[in-house]
This record gives structure tokens, sequence and C-alpha cells, in this order.
């Protein structure tokens, strides 16, 4: 069967606690060179589009700085479009987000 296009798309991250206005970085692994945009909610993240990957297989990651601007659930799909012939596109498993209040005042 092959496994069609997500044979190469080994999963995504968000490190830390999503905060609304605060900065959170949004991590993809894959394991061929490649091209990654990264979206909420189906809206491509600004400064998240066609971000190259850095790293050798099988750790080759791209990343995205999100800075939620709403609250609630956000749905990061992370779409993966290999640099070399050949291979298909990849889209991940989506994450689901919860943004949370931030905690004290400016």
């Amino acid at each position: 069967n092959g496994g069609g296009g997500a044979g190469f798309y080994n999963g995504g991250a968000v490190s830390g606690v999503a905060t609304y206005r605060q900065v959170v970085t949004i991590t993809a692994n894959v394991s061929v060179t490649s091209r990654v945009t990264f979206r909420a909610k189906n809206i491509i993240i600004s400064g998240c589009k066609n971000k190259l990957t850095t790293g050798s297989s099988p750790n080759i990651i791209a990343t995205c700085n999100l800075r939620p601007s709403v609250r609630g659930t956000a749905v990061i799909t992370a779409t993966a479009v290999p640099t070399g012939a050949g291979i298909a596109s990849s889209t991940a498993t989506p994450v689901s987000v919860v943004v949370g209040n931030r905690s004290g005042n400016r």
C-alpha cells in the first residue's frame, strides 16, 4: 500500500502552555527536507508559511511561533511539501490547543 504521502511526517508538538497573546513555539518533525506551512483554525499563521526545515533525518524540524489572539480551542495543522522530487506533500494530524488566560496583568 505504501501509506500515501503521510509516511514522512513524524508528528508535531507545542512547547509550553498556550496562553492568550503569549508566544508559544510549534514544531513539526519530518523525515525528509521540506517546506512547512502552519495553520491555526485553517488560517496560515503569520510568519509561518513555507518554513524550511533544519536538521538531518530522522530529526528534521520546522518551527513556528504562535501568539494566540483568541481564547479557547485552536486546531493547529502543519502541511509539509518535500523539497526533493517525487515525494507527495503531507499534512499532520491536527493538534488541538487550548488557549488559556494570562496570569496577572500588564
